[in-house]
């Protein structure tokens, strides 16, 4: 596309959001060393956060909490912040 002088324009974002700002809050201690294996429900619980797109100015996040041992999502939080809130 280069070579032929061709720009994508549909896609061209002015700003990019980038998660990683180093270590802000507390991190808890890693009592399960990655061994994610529960099999009665509540002994170990999931978490990340999603960016969804409202619209092209709007993001939204979603930070589900997810049960190991049955799938289930036992809680979640929304925001249109990608803060600790």
């Amino acid at each position: 596309m280069t070579n032929m002088g061709l720009k994508v324009t549909v896609y061209s974002a002015k700003s990019h959001y980038h998660s990683y700002r180093g270590r802000i809050g507390r991190t808890a201690p890693n009592h399960l060393h990655q061994h994610f294996n529960a099999k009665q429900a509540y002994q170990v619980l999931h978490t990340d956060i999603t960016q969804i797109s409202i619209n092209e100015q709007i993001k939204g996040y979603l930070s589900p909490v997810i049960d190991e041992a049955s799938g289930a999502v036992v809680a979640y939080a929304t925001s249109i912040h990608p803060n600790m809130n």
